[in-house]
């Protein structure tokens, strides 16, 4: 089998990888962003916001941006790494 389709999948997975947390955040902050404009949650949304912007200043070295991208390639990291394993693996026991 050639190696160009495995190649496309370890990218595709890695690219996946990556985007998934990256969204997962941007949809928590959305989210808190939205539920502010509710009469009464507003100062639960901020506060919120302000937790997770300092969640994320612990991974970016004090700038939450950096955090999402540091939290984004270590999860592309993991997930192509668990893809070549699971690849190997797939290859070992079928024989190939």
């Amino acid at each position: 089998m050639s190696i160009l389709p495995k190649f496309f999948r370890l990218l595709l997975t890695t690219a996946f990888s990556f985007i998934a947390p990256v969204f997962l955040i941007g949809a928590i902050l959305v989210g808190l962003f939205v539920v502010g404009f509710v009469p009464g949650f507003e100062i639960l949304c901020q506060s919120g916001i302000e937790g997770l912007a300092k969640f994320l200043e612990i991974f970016g070295d004090g700038s939450p941006m950096e955090g999402v991208l540091a939290i984004g390639f270590t999860f592309a990291l993991v997930g192509a790494i668990f893809d070549t394993y699971a690849s190997y693996r797939y290859q070992t026991l079928r024989g190939d």
